[in-house]
């Protein structure tokens, strides 16, 4: 299998959870398409670009930078809005209850507060918009929060009982899915009536260590970044069951924190890196075969 590093440089890209994305027109499908040939990475590092949001190309080469850096900001997580803005999830690393959503102009960098802290109620992470137009989030302190797709206003919380929720995602048949840090499983819920569909991955099935980000490809199967297995592994899109450990990454040196499909169906890894080695944002792997 083929693993190629298309992004490497100076950017440090060290924290609990890194988000990555292309641009699509359709959220719904911004997992595996991009029209646009862009995508998304947000820096955590301590380098003077903390909390940045970043633009490369698809052959890597950086763009711009769409959100400046704000000093004590994390980007915990990011997704495309259907009205073509992107939204980011932030806390204070100085206070991580002072959580927000941004809004970003793609095209000129303004940007406004979307979700206020008194509405989060806590840290943010993972996010996403469903198909009902909403925006969904993800909390540290185990709820996953619904709010009003064009105003922000709660709607309350639509799914608990996660442990440390990371990212969410909704699948092809539409029920949402939400990684669990601590419990290393995948956890599923109905995306109408938000009840509980159970555990879709089982804890550690197959060797699952530290689920963060998730992504459906275009065969419907599940790809999982295992920061602590050092991997991205593959489940079956309807069952939940282990297929394959999908991409293994450097284990004294690289930890995978989200993932993403491109246009032509690689599939990209944003890569946290241990102090002292070259810092790498972005892997590309070879699409699986079908």
């Amino acid at each position: 299998m083929r693993v190629e590093r298309r992004i490497s440089g100076r950017l440090a890209l060290i924290m609990a959870f890194i988000s990555l994305f292309f641009i699509a027109h359709d959220p719904a499908a911004e997992a595996s398409h991009s029209s646009d040939g862009i995508f998304i990475v947000p820096s955590n590092g301590n380098d003077g670009i903390n909390g940045a949001i970043l633009v490369f190309g698809l052959d890597g080469t950086f763009q711009s930078v769409i959100y400046a850096s704000n000093g004590s900001g994390q980007v915990q997580g990011l997704t495309f809005g259907y009205d073509g803005h992107i939204y980011a999830s932030l806390f204070d690393s100085s206070n991580n209850t002072n959580g927000r959503i941004v809004k970003v102009n793609l095209n000129n960098g303004s940007h406004e507060v979307f979700v206020f802290p008194n509405q989060l109620l806590g840290s943010p992470l993972g996010l996403t918009f469903g198909p009902s137009g909403d925006l969904f989030v993800g909390m540290n302190n185990g709820d996953v929060r619904r709010f009003e797709g064009t105003s922000g206003a709660s709607l309350g919380v639509f799914a608990s009982g996660v442990a440390n929720p990371q990212d969410v995602a909704f699948g092809p048949d539409g029920n949402l899915y939400v990684t669990s840090g601590s419990g290393d499983y995948v956890a599923r819920f109905d995306g109408v009536t938000a009840g509980s569909l159970g555990q879709f991955v089982v804890p550690g099935s197959g060797g699952l260590d530290g689920p963060i980000g998730l992504a459906f490809g275009n065969d419907g199967d599940l790809f999982v970044a295992s920061a602590f297995r050092h991997s991205v592994f593959r489940f079956d899109g309807t069952t939940g069951a282990f297929i394959s450990e999908f991409a293994e990454l450097d284990a004294s040196n690289d930890t995978p924190t989200d993932v993403a499909f491109g246009p032509v169906g690689d599939l990209y890894a944003n890569v946290s890196i241990a102090a002292g080695f070259e810092p790498v944002i972005a892997t590309s792997i070879e699409p699986p075969s079908t």
